[in-house]
């Protein structure tokens, strides 16, 4: 799985093609040309040429910062979003326990030791370090639900073995007599 978003490869490209536009040398060249030039107006439209150049991919290179900047916020979790998480996520999970019989409440002391993990802090100090909550968290949620709605999945290839099997012996019972009687004595029709 590739790591980088399409956005931030074509954010990239176009970047490098800024850069290498109007490097040094490139500027250097073009004033090198202009002054060869004889006329004092060609020199003036040379330069205003220049400038203008220069300032569009600053405007350019300023668009591309900013684009970056709004693909690393929106892959960051903000403390409002964690408090959120937080507060939604962890007594969801506690009332799930408290339904389950799981033998003196094993699962809810988990679910306690895990509760620091979802702190403002300790999400902060991960983002830091380069963990990207929303891929690593998000994108296998939002994976395992399409294949839940899907049905694909070991409980979807499941399912479809089940009912491939419930056919045969539908097929088999129709094919044997005797066996369709019991069966009709065992479930007589309403």
């Amino acid at each position: 799985m590739n790591d980088i978003s399409p956005q931030l490869v074509d954010l990239g490209v176009q970047l490098a093609a800024s850069a290498t536009r109007n490097t040094a040398s490139a500027i250097t060249d073009k004033i090198s040309a202009m002054r060869a030039s004889k006329s004092a107006q060609e020199q003036v439209s040379a330069l205003e040429q220049i400038v203008s150049d220069l300032i569009a991919d600053k405007n350019e290179v300023t668009r591309i910062a900013q684009s970056y900047q709004q693909e690393l916020i929106a892959q960051q979790l903000t403390p409002g979003d964690v408090m959120y998480i937080a507060n939604t996520v962890v007594p969801l999970l506690e009332q799930l326990a408290d339904g389950m019989d799981d033998g003196g409440g094993k699962l809810k002391s988990q679910i306690q030791s895990m509760k620091p993990l979802l702190s403002v802090e300790t999400v902060n100090v991960l983002q830091l370090l380069g963990f990207n909550f929303r891929q690593g968290i998000g994108a296998p949620l939002t994976k395992r639900a399409k294949e839940a709605i899907e049905g694909s999945g070991d409980a979807g290839r499941e399912l479809q073995l089940e009912s491939l099997r419930l056919q045969r012996a539908a097929m088999e019972l129709a094919a044997d007599p005797e066996a369709y009687l019991r069966f009709r004595e065992i479930f007589p029709r309403p």
